[in-house]
């Protein structure tokens, strides 16, 4: 069996995130599951996880639209820690939008790997951690 891998969700919708978080329970990879309700919080537990020497989330799933700090303000400040700490983290953008300017805004950050529409669904979320493990 792999090793467990750490899987951040980031949104601020709870349906999302628990229909993410199911997902993700129900495949059948050892995953450690953290949730996250906007781009802030996120980038708190990062920062508290670089600063504590602790394991950085392997995936990060990452919604566009979210209070506080949206998606792209996170990818913002994301793309500004040190990269030694993140060149491991794969990041999925998550959105309702249908807009093909934030799906091609999303894929011109090296980091995120690509771009789904919501709701997710079990063989998205699957395709992601097939190429996680």
């Amino acid at each position: 069996m792999p090793a467990s891998k750490k899987v951040l969700i980031v949104d601020d919708d709870a349906i999302s995130r628990l229909i993410a978080k199911r997902i993700c329970e129900f495949s059948a990879y050892p995953l450690s599951i953290e949730t996250s309700e906007n781009g802030h919080q996120a980038m708190q537990l990062l920062m508290d996880s670089i600063n504590k020497k602790n394991d950085l989330p392997d995936l990060i799933l990452l919604d566009i639209d979210m209070p506080v700090m949206d998606g792209w303000s996170f990818m913002s400040e994301f793309i500004r820690l040190p990269r030694e700490s993140t060149k491991e983290i794969s990041i999925y953008m998550v959105s309702s939008s249908c807009d093909d300017r934030d799906k091609m805004r999303a894929v011109s950050f090296p980091s995120i790997k690509d771009y789904y529409a919501k709701p997710l669904t079990a063989p998205a979320v699957n395709g992601m951690l097939d190429a996680l493990f």
